[in-house]
């Protein structure tokens, strides 16, 4: 649970790449699954999208985002590792890598 903040690059489908600075907010839908909603900025503008994750391991979550701006969809994965999350979302011919943390 709470908000997550970082930043990592995106790689968009011309394979263009943008550094990104986001803020991820997650909650606890059940024991293991979460709703997050994310805002990300880039030199390209603002978006935001949401996320459903459940565990798939002690500290691996994997989901599927959807970005309603964009109307892009695709996979998410999340490790957390002590006060830090490596995130890794791909779909729609881009992709993101985050690394955040609190």
């Amino acid at each position: 649970d709470g908000a997550w903040p970082g930043g990592g690059k995106v790689t968009f489908p011309s394979g263009s790449e943008e550094a990104a600075r986001c803020r991820v907010k997650y909650n606890r839908e059940s024991p293991t699954t979460y709703v997050a909603t994310a805002s990300c900025a880039t030199a390209s503008g603002r978006v935001d999208q949401s996320a459903n994750l459940e565990r798939t391991s002690a500290n691996t979550y994997r989901g599927s985002f959807y970005n309603a701006q964009f109307g892009l969809s695709g996979s998410i994965k999340v490790v957390v590792t002590g006060s830090s999350q490596s995130v890794l979302l791909d779909g729609g011919g881009a992709s993101a890598t985050l690394r955040l943390s609190r």
